[in-house]
């Protein structure tokens, strides 16, 4: 497999004040997303976190938080879903990558970056993603394709939790086939 690494490196930029409140921006966290393979064909990097909403910007208490979560990638993988925040990652998919058909509990808002993407039901309806485009994922089991067996795709997701779904009295609950 080539290297999982985008053909240039991805920067995160973030804004912030300075003691006379100008914004300015932060230098804590690094300007590059660190990126891992979290699968065949897939590459994602979480490129910020909040672990509580409202957020709490006093005294970069966001910033803490989200090193924190960053340290812990050294042993463990990312986390897919905060249960009281928020998850911004940034997913490379290989060409022709296929995922498995899964359920998050959560609820995702993807931008389509570059490239293109199938999104996959479990009752069998598909839309194809553009660049530019954006899906609303509803804790629904999906997979993802990339169709271009020669590039790879990119988007972003924001990844929010849910409260439990139930449909005709089963709650659904997180799940990955293989």
């Amino acid at each position: 497999m080539e290297d999982p690494t985008p053909l240039h490196s991805v920067k995160r930029f973030i804004t912030g004040h300075n003691s006379s409140g100008q914004a300015i921006y932060e230098s804590q966290v690094p300007e590059d997303l660190p990126f891992a393979v979290a699968g065949s064909g897939l590459t994602r990097s979480l490129a910020y976190t909040l672990n509580n909403l409202p957020a709490n910007l006093n005294a970069n208490a966001d910033h803490a938080s989200y090193s924190t979560q960053l340290a812990e990638l050294e042993t463990q993988p990312a986390p897919l879903i905060l249960p009281n925040g928020t998850a911004l990652q940034h997913l490379i998919f290989a060409p022709g990558a296929t995922s498995p058909m899964h359920r998050t509990v959560s609820l995702d808002y993807i931008v389509m970056l570059e490239g293109e993407v199938e999104c996959i039901l479990d009752g069998g309806e598909t839309r194809l993603l553009r660049t530019g485009d954006v899906l609303v994922q509803r804790g629904t089991m999906h997979a993802w394709r990339n169709p271009s067996l020669e590039r790879e795709c990119r988007f972003v997701a924001v990844i929010h939790p849910i409260e439990s779904v139930e449909v005709n009295g089963k709650k659904l609950e997180a799940e990955w086939t293989t």
